[in-house]
């Protein structure tokens, strides 16, 4: 009984442990399974990623534009992976909005999707297992689908969202190891929009390279040509083969070749004028660029070298500049050059209606004594003949003494002078002087001799436009200019031929160099205050001259005595000055003065 009991105990022993190995036969049996439908499940993805990753660099093909490869990318995407939608969406470079670029599998709702920028990440899923956080509802509330894979490509600024209804194996679960795979087929998305990039650019450049109407070569960085476009030999008639390995000839010119090379060091361009012969000898102007190409490492390994042809257009210019001298120098005759300096006006087509500046300048009035009387004797031919060719006589005299002339009023002539008053007085001087000579031209013509009185005044005045947008002229306008006036018109009172202001005389920087006298005050009319003036009278004959120097103490005596109401006295010494010189016209004029107040005192009496 006892071994019948212990058999038995042992077969039961035998039996558990043979239940044991097959519970673990079982065991690895099953675990043996799962591993093998695991690698089965990444062997099918792997297989997959890769014919996606065939399928998507089959887009580089030239018939795929870069506008359809977005849409091809997503139906591959969609097809192969078995997803339901597929979103492409860029950034926006200002907020958190992501513009829809193109869905597959609906239609979008919205066109823009809104995240917090605070959640957005390069990576999310969702699967059964998923909870749910502000982010993932987002960006299911926009799919409309439970089960989604979100990926970012932050450089790109590129997002890519699937999303499906259900899971099973042929949709393949989103999962956390989807992340490399994704991203890989983005990365592989956004080269493959890179070269196509790339690739109309290219394509782009070469066509303009051909097509464009500047001459381009390219050189490296010696200056040897590389390669040239058409433009080139069409502009210097050289065909590529002629100047291809060969250095540019335009920097055989040391001096030319150093200034673009220093150019190019400092800012890496030259641009300039440059004139050349063609090959079949004709000369051309053209506007040269250089530019300098660097690698990453910022070494120069070429230049582009690009120039228009400007021959026309320079000798159109040229023209144009001809044709504008020509235009200035005949409006000269009726604008000073100097006015257009002083209103800062390179030409007299930049004036415009009321430009004017304000200046200190010498004014010079001369008119021709009794011109009416002689003008009644002379038909209007000799009137404008006689007027010119003593008008022609004049202006020079005053351009030497660096004055112009700012009109002709009929037989007078104003003429302002920016510089030192001396300037103005000695071309009065200089005017009465050549008008000896002009004057025995005409007695030997058979003509009478003439007169001109001169009167000089300096002061502040405004020079510039005025009149309407359709008829104006250049002017000046200042008390001073009316005062000068006046005192040319005072000459006939005195006798005399030139009188200057006050003005004049405290601006002379040499008073000196000339012979002067004080003779009188004025007030002219419609001002309240008196303008002393002096006699010039350097021009007179030598004789005459020096007699008034020789008096002109005198002179100055007298003329005191005659404004202290001493006429009697003033008389004597006028009578002095007489004696000394029996042409001081000045002198017999306050004489007469003198008689006239006291032939006034005797009646009185």
């Amino acid at each position: 009984m006892s071994d019948t009991r212990k058999k038995i105990d042992i077969l039961t022993h035998e039996r558990d442990d043979y239940r044991e190995q097959v519970q673990r036969l079982e065991r690895e049996v099953l675990h043996l399974k799962k591993e093998l439908g695991e690698v089965g499940h990444k062997a099918r993805r792997c297989r997959t990623v890769a014919s996606l990753v065939c399928k998507l660099y089959g887009a580089l093909q030239p018939q795929i534009t870069i506008d359809e490869i977005g849409p091809v990318f997503l139906r591959l995407l969609t097809e192969t992976l078995h997803i339901e939608r597929a979103v492409l969406l860029i950034r926006s470079s200002e907020d958190n909005h992501f513009i829809v670029q193109h869905a597959v599998g609906f239609s979008v709702t919205a066109d823009t999707l809104h995240l917090d920028g605070e959640y957005i990440r390069d990576f999310a899923f969702t699967n059964a297992q998923s909870t749910s956080d502000p982010f993932l509802a987002e960006l299911e509330k926009f799919l409309g689908l439970p089960f989604f894979l979100w990926s970012y490509k932050k450089e790109e600024k590129t997002a890519l969202l699937l999303g499906n209804s259900f899971e099973d194996d042929d949709s393949y679960p989103f999962e956390q190891d989807d992340q490399k795979v994704i991203e890989s087929m983005l990365n592989v998305f956004i080269e493959i929009i890179v070269r196509k990039q790339t690739g109309k650019e290219l394509r782009l450049a070469a066509e303009v390279f051909a097509g464009s109407v500047e001459g381009t070569i390219i050189t490296d960085s010696e200056f040897r040509v590389l390669r040239v476009n058409p433009a080139f030999t069409q502009i210097t008639g050289h065909q590529p083969d002629e100047v291809v390995g060969r250095k540019l000839s335009w920097l055989e010119n040391e001096e030319f070749a150093q200034q673009v090379r220093n150019s190019l060091k400092k800012k890496d361009h030259w641009r300039g004028e440059l004139r050349d012969v063609s090959k079949s000898g004709a000369d051309y102007v053209s506007w040269l660029n250089i530019s300098s190409v660097k690698n990453v490492q910022g070494k120069v390994t070429d230049y582009i070298v690009a120039f228009l042809d400007i021959t026309q257009e320079k000798y159109r210019q040229e023209e144009n500049d001809r044709f504008l001298e020509e235009l200035n120098t005949a409006y000269r005759r009726f604008v000073p050059q100097r006015f257009l300096v002083y209103l800062g006006k390179p030409s007299v087509i930049d004036i415009e209606l009321g430009n004017h500046v304000e200046r200190s300048m010498t004014v010079l009035f001369s008119d021709i004594v009794d011109f009416t009387k002689l003008s009644e004797s002379m038909s209007p031919t000799e009137n404008f003949r006689f007027i010119n060719s003593y008008l022609s006589v004049m202006e020079p005299v005053i351009a030497w003494h660096n004055g112009f002339i700012d009109k002709y009023i009929g037989d007078a002539i104003m003429a302002l002078f920016d510089g030192k008053a001396d300037d103005a007085v000695r071309a009065a001087v200089a005017m009465l002087r050549f008008l000896v000579t002009y004057n025995e031209g005409r007695v030997r013509a058979g003509y009478k001799s003439i007169d001109i009185s001169i009167g000089v005044n300096t002061g502040t005045l405004m020079l510039g436009t005025v009149g309407s947008p359709m008829r104006m002229e250049g002017t000046v306008i200042s008390d001073s200019v009316n005062v000068a006036a006046r005192i040319e018109g005072v000459n006939k009172i005195y006798r005399t031929s030139l009188l200057i202001g006050e003005e004049t005389y405290k601006a002379l920087q040499n008073p000196d160099d000339f012979a002067l006298r004080r003779i009188d005050q004025f007030k002219a009319k419609g001002k309240s205050k008196t303008v002393t003036i002096y006699e010039v009278f350097e021009s007179d004959p030598a004789e005459v001259k020096e007699a008034k120097l020789e008096s002109r103490h005198i002179f100055v005596s007298a003329v005191n005595l005659y404004h202290s109401g001493q006429f009697r006295e003033a008389s004597q010494l006028f009578n002095e000055c007489i004696a000394k010189c029996g042409q001081d016209q000045v002198a017999r004029y306050y004489i007469e003065c003198c008689h006239r107040h006291l032939n006034i005192e005797e009646t009185r009496w």
